[in-house]
């Protein structure tokens, strides 16, 4: 009965930390689970699935919630203004997410509608845009 609601617990803990569940943070879950089959069918499809490939597919999502967190706090407790960094985060996060399965789905010679390219590519332009203005 320790166990579970030591679990309890930890998944409070760690809601609070990424900000709370959202309809951004459930579309970042998804898209990391997607992304985690369309990586595992292309790394089967190469003979090349390894215990290497699964610890670092895990240490790099952790980061990525891990960075989730950090924008979370720096907009809580440093800014105090909203959720600008972590949605901002989120977007970006989510984009990188669907970049990966795009490419993954075109390894494994699936077509690619032309129009989810540009609307992922429209994410990312708008993600970067005024990074590099003067």
């Amino acid at each position: 009965m320790s166990y579970i609601s030591n679990c309890g617990v930890f998944i409070g803990i760690l809601i609070w930390f990424l900000g709370g569940i959202d309809n951004l943070l459930l579309s970042l879950i998804i898209f990391v689970a997607v992304e985690c089959l369309a990586s595992a069918l292309w790394f089967l499809s190469l003979y090349q699935f390894s215990i290497k490939f699964i610890v670092r597919w895990i240490a790099n999502k952790c980061a990525i919630f891990l960075l989730i967190g950090i924008a979370n706090t720096i907009d809580t407790f440093l800014i105090q203004s909203g959720e600008s960094l972590r949605t901002i985060a989120l977007w970006f996060y989510i984009s990188y997410e669907c970049i990966i399965i795009l490419d993954n789905s075109k390894k494994l010679g699936l077509p690619i509608p032309e129009k989810l390219v540009d609307f992922v590519h429209g994410i990312l332009k708008q993600s970067r845009k005024g990074k590099y203005d003067d």
